[in-house]
């Protein structure tokens, strides 16, 4: 994987952890479709829909912590990654470790479309296909 993506990665990870502002890290016609979880199955788009997503998702993930886990497999235009929201329930305490798929699509070095997906498979062929 070239520096960039890497890069690219790493300040995701960051943003979505610190909830600083993704508007040097996502394009204005961003858009977000999250797998169908237990916590959301939202399209959330532009910058402050990917501020909403992680609203969302730290609103009953308490110490919600965003981690990649794995890059799968990567095109010209996309990044497919195992990533995980870990932390423990609101209220419940319960712990909790969300694990899905995401394809991200870059485009000028910026994130122009996530797609979760609850299997690598599906994530592999939406990549490849698009």
């Amino acid at each position: 994987m070239s520096p960039d993506r890497e890069d690219l990665l790493r300040r995701l990870v960051e943003i979505v952890n610190t909830g600083a502002d993704p508007r040097e890290l996502v394009a204005e016609d961003f858009e977000l479709r999250n797998a169908t979880t237990a916590v959301t199955d939202a399209t959330y788009l532009g910058p402050d829909g990917a501020l909403k997503w992680r609203d969302d998702m730290v609103d009953v993930v308490e110490g919600a912590r965003y981690e990649i886990d794995d890059v799968l497999d990567e095109g010209d235009d996309y990044i497919v990654v195992a990533n995980r929201l870990v932390g423990h329930g609101v209220g419940s305490g319960v712990p909790v470790d969300l694990r899905w798929t995401s394809v991200l699509w870059i485009r000028d070095g910026k994130l122009a479309r996530v797609a979760g997906f609850n299997t690598r498979r599906e994530a592999l062929e939406a990549a490849r296909a698009s």
